[in-house]
């Protein structure tokens, strides 16, 4: 049952829509500059605040599971999100 809610909250979290509240993360020169950065970093805060808006608290205020969840969101959205403006490295 707990799974079954924290995989509804996942979906919910990163279906929403961009907050309006949702601080910007660059700016337009910043953007133009760190693309990979900023688009990340859009990542975070916009997934952050839905998360926040969507549990009412900060997520992990409630368990770590709330905590490893958002992160895996932002994750995920850097993941599919960033791949344009990201220019993919080779490891050491």
């Amino acid at each position: 049952m707990r799974d079954e809610k924290l995989e509804k909250f996942l979906v919910a979290v990163y279906s929403m829509p961009s907050s309006s509240n949702t601080p910007e993360a660059c700016s337009v020169e910043e953007h133009s500059r760190m693309p990979c950065v900023c688009c990340k970093k859009d990542c975070w805060y916009t997934i952050a605040a839905a998360a926040t808006h969507e549990l009412g608290h900060m997520p992990g205020e409630a368990g770590e599971r709330e905590a490893i969840a958002t992160l895996r969101l932002i994750r995920a959205c850097m993941i599919s999100e960033c791949e344009a403006a990201c220019v993919p490295r080779l490891p050491f």
